[in-house]
């Protein structure tokens, strides 16, 4: 969890037992009205790391295997003239 994270958490549990308002949360954290509950929501039911965006420190969904990008490359090689390859090898993710 990052400072900024921390920093957030800080404002919404402060929120959370009342001692500031859901807009003064806001303003503090630099959210709308409307984020301030939905992360309010998340915190009560899955805690602190509720705030951690869910896909840190994994792999992405849209990775392509090694195989599969260095076949994509051969094809488009073959195909594409000399200028195309490196704008088709900078598109394939992965």
């Amino acid at each position: 969890m990052t400072q900024r994270d921390r920093d957030r958490l800080v404002g919404l549990k402060k929120a959370r037992k009342g001692l500031i308002t859901q807009r003064q949360a806001a303003e503090e954290i630099g959210h709308s009205q409307r984020h301030i509950r939905r992360l309010l929501w998340r915190l009560r039911g899955k805690g602190g790391g509720a705030l951690v965006h869910a896909l840190r420190g994994r792999q992405s969904n849209r990775k392509v295997d090694a195989k599969t990008k260095q076949k994509a490359l051969e094809i488009l090689g073959r195909q594409c003239l000399s200028g195309l390859r490196s704008y088709a090898r900078s598109r394939i993710p992965g």
